[in-house]
């Protein structure tokens, strides 16, 4: 059976480059990690998933290998 561990990470968008690259260079970097994106989340701090002016946060998950 496979198992899973999960992180909520926040991604707060600065100016200076699009918001779209920014999203794309932090996947891009908890990918080379493990990571995997899972979904954007903020209800689990009472807020709206993402917006683009403020920020996302970012729901990850991995596959857990061995016998942890």
């Amino acid at each position: 059976m496979k198992r899973y561990e999960y992180r909520i990470e926040p991604l707060v968008f600065s100016i200076g480059s699009s918001n779209r690259d920014q999203m794309l260079e932090a996947l891009n970097r908890y990918g080379a990690e493990g990571w995997r994106l899972n979904r954007t989340e903020g209800a689990l701090f009472g807020r709206l998933p993402w917006s683009w002016k403020g920020g996302i946060m970012l729901l990850l998950e991995r596959e857990i290998t061995g016998n942890s």
